[in-house]
């Protein structure tokens, strides 16, 4: 090591400057006197070198392939978010609405902060959108919120920026890094592109988002460094000279870090720019920075890739079966798919579909929700009917520790906000949509850490107007059962074409999806999996037995709870009538009996059972609703809204337009598009309920009457209002404040074991 030392010390003792016009009236410190400073810097201490093997790791991806938007948007908002700006107590970040692990010590830098909250579920509404080149102003909002400790006001422009225009360039990025490893990308190359493309990033810290994206050959010029080098104790002092020098600063900057060439894994060499600057960081003010929660970060704050990513999602029904590639039939989301499109399914679809699905799912968590909903906090949904009592209290699980687990199907239209404006001056007239709050964008793997027998796809609910279904073989936007269509339609069609008619989502209860194929699959496929004694199992089945008696109306009779497909057909594919001999059934089918469903569910949702180990009722219902309607209450609308078709005849169930609970639907236009903020059903069809006050009162009258009104100025205003006080409330325009109330509950909630349902990165 001495002669390390030495061999360094009579380089840098020689050392002289590179000439750069724009950088003569800037005299730096001698080297050697730096290098003295940094005790010589004889090797790359461990810690920096690990960073070292991240960003081989990041390169060694582009190459193979490449990098992603998400990627490139999240090293972009990680290093504007550690400009101008230095670390702060980890409790005044956690204070404003930020959970950070335990771990944490007691300061945390910005960039740090950043990466932990494009892990949490804002952050990750955020980087989805951004993904589409859309931006989510509420997740924009809370990260202006748990950043302002902080100072400055970064992310109320940067993540918008780079939302709306960075994720395109993804491929440049890639190739750049790509060429890089290999010797064939110059520095020149990046810092031009940097110099031309990446706002807010200038001539210093271009080397720190290079280096979170896989590229080492640039230092960064920050706050240690231009006090080293330069003997400037004030950045700001050094910006002019900065401005002028250009990247030639950097280039200097890099002309002396190899000068002094510190020892270092050979293996590490394409990146010994910025691991002798991350050496120097620390060295400098004797510190250990891991940078574990940035790399974790750009590692880890994803939607886990895609099922055939090497072949661009490419399925091959003909090849043989892999372990990489198992043929069609055995994927997990054939099955859940040849559930819902009962009696056949479109091979091309499937395909599609098995295309878009995550190789790994997410988990959604009650306490996740809680986190990216103030409304959650202070209210959690009451999601059975199980009475607390001393006895009882075990069973009612608490909302925020129910979890559940999930593919994405990545399949539905872009989400917009329809303009009720444009609605007013089309004449339009809207009509309400009863509807429950299931999602459809997802399949359902398992919930409260069990796993089903098979998944179950998920299709909604009012996301069914955005989903593959609603769009294919001129689409239905809406679906419901064979009679109610037939009504809603004879008034869609009567009504005519001269005005557009809306038709409206319109949210039931809690419990409204307990007449779904999904929920009834939720619960019955949990079944095998859970260690029920057979003596309860036997119990069950005689109860339902003495429920569903064998007869005229149950030609099918029970099966038997463990046994899942007949369980299925007895519900939803009851012939209609016994014809011939006793015992020949005709292969017509009755109207499905949702309210059969229902009664179902509902009596496993009560002590008896909950306490003999069958499936947990409050935890199907948990996982079978749109994460962003707990909150909202019965009878909001706006959801979704669809162009309702007068002109064509109502459709059937056919491979294309299946929903398994669900047999007929509405012809429509096309998705129009949802409120930002959800209006009461009350308010919006106040003239049409006559004398029906309460909830239940006025979602039957909305069903039976299926009223038209039009939009008129007041519910234009009442639409702007509704958004208006959303905004006001989460803080849209300025980032907001967190109310010392929810501060506290937020505080708590971040020191407890809470912390161990959600930090796995919930998605949701």
């Amino acid at each position: 090591m001495d002669d390390i030392v030495n061999k360094a010390l009579g380089k840098v003792a020689r050392y002289k400057d590179p000439q750069n016009p724009k950088m003569d009236d800037w005299k730096w410190r001698p080297l050697k006197d730096v290098h003295a400073e940094l005790e010589g810097l004889p090797e790359i201490p461990s810690h920096v070198e690990k960073f070292g093997a991240f960003m081989d790791e990041t390169a060694n991806r582009a190459v193979k392939q490449g990098l992603t938007p998400r990627d490139l948007i999240k090293a972009y908002a990680i290093t504007r978010a550690s400009i101008q700006r230095r670390q702060k107590s980890a409790d005044s970040v956690r204070e404003n609405g930020l959970m950070l692990p335990p771990s944490t010590a007691k300061m945390i830098r910005p960039e740090g902060a950043m990466g932990e909250w494009l892990h949490s579920p804002m952050g990750q509404r955020y980087l989805d959108a951004a993904e589409r080149g859309q931006v989510d102003e509420e997740a924009v909002a809370h990260a202006q919120r748990v950043m302002s400790p902080f100072g400055l006001k970064t992310e109320a422009s940067a993540l918008p920026w780079a939302a709306q225009v960075l994720g395109p360039h993804y491929k440049q990025v890639g190739d750049m890094v790509a060429r890089g490893l290999m010797g064939k990308s110059p520095t020149a190359e990046w810092q031009d592109f940097s110099k031309k493309n990446l706002h807010g990033i200038g001539v210093a810290k271009a080397g720190f988002i290079a280096s979170l994206l896989g590229r080492g050959d640039m230092p960064t010029f920050d706050a240690r460094q231009v006090k080293l080098q330069t003997g400037i104790q004030k950045t700001k002092e050094a910006t002019p000279m900065t401005n002028k020098g250009g990247f030639g600063v950097i280039d200097r900057l890099a002309a002396r870090q190899a000068a002094m060439n510190p020892k270092m894994d050979p293996g590490l060499e394409p990146y010994r720019q910025h691991l002798t600057h991350h050496a120097i960081w620390d060295k400098a003010e004797n510190a250990t920075t891991t940078h574990d929660d940035v790399m974790n970060a750009m590692r880890n704050a994803k939607d886990g890739g895609r099922i055939g990513y090497s072949t661009k999602g490419a399925v091959d029904l003909a090849a043989p079966a892999t372990v990489s590639e198992p043929p069609l039939s055995e994927h997990p989301l054939y099955k859940a798919l040849l559930d819902t499109v009962h009696g056949g399914v479109n091979t091309q679809f499937v395909k599609q579909a098995i295309s878009n699905l995550p190789q790994t799912g997410f988990t959604r968590s009650g306490a996740g929700l809680m986190m990216r909903d103030p409304r959650l906090m202070t209210s959690p949904p009451v999601l059975s009917d199980i009475k607390i009592t001393p006895k009882s209290g075990h069973l009612n699980t608490p909302f925020q520790q129910m979890t559940a687990d999930y593919g994405s199907k990545n399949n539905l239209m872009p989400s917009k906000i329809a303009d009720i404006e444009k609605m007013q001056r089309e004449g339009a007239f809207l009509r309400p949509l009863m509807g429950d709050k299931t999602p459809a964008d997802t399949v359902l793997m398992g919930h409260n850490n069990v796993a089903l027998t098979d998944p179950v796809s998920q299709v909604g609910g009012g996301d069914y107007g955005r989903s593959e279904f609603a769009r294919a073989n001129e689409g239905t936007g809406w679906r419901s059962r064979q009679g109610a269509s037939k009504g809603m339609q004879r008034r869609i069609s009567e009504f005519g074409d001269e005005f557009p008619q809306y038709g409206i989502h319109t949210l039931m209860g809690h419990k409204s999806a307990d007449s779904s194929n999904m929920l009834l699959h939720s619960i019955i496929r949990m079944v095998p999996n859970l260690p029920i004694k057979s003596e309860h199992i036997a119990a069950f089945d005689d109860e339902m037995r003495k429920k569903f008696p064998h007869s005229d109306a149950y030609p099918l009779p029970w099966p038997g709870i463990m046994n899942t497909n007949e369980v299925h057909d007895f519900f939803y594919r009851q012939p209609s009538k016994i014809k011939g001999k006793k015992g020949a059934f005709t292969v017509a089918l009755k109207a499905r009996p949702g309210s059969d469903v229902s009664k179902f569910v509902q009596n496993l949702d009560s002590v008896r059972w909950q306490s003999t180990g069958f499936p947990n009722v409050a935890s199907a219902r948990f996982a079978n609703t749109v994460p962003e309607l707990f909150a909202e209450p019965q009878l909001s609308s706006g959801y979704m809204l669809t162009h309702l078709d007068p002109t064509r005849d109502l459709r059937a169930n056919d491979e294309f337009l299946s929903h398994d609970t669900y047999t007929h639907g509405l012809p429509t236009r096309g998705y129009a598009g949802r409120f930002k903020a959800l209006v009461p059903a009350a308010q919006l069809f106040a003239d049409s309920l006559g004398g029906a006050k309460t909830a239940t009162e006025i979602q039957q009258t909305l069903m039976t009457k299926f009223p038209a009104v039009k939009v008129t100025q007041k519910i234009v205003d009442m639409v702007k209002q509704a958004e208006e006080d959303r905004k006001s409330k989460y803080g849209f325009a300025s980032g907001g404040t967190v109310p010392k109330k929810t501060k506290n509950i937020e505080r708590a909630m971040s020191l407890t074991s809470l912390y161990a349902l959600d930090h796995d990165r919930d998605a949701g």
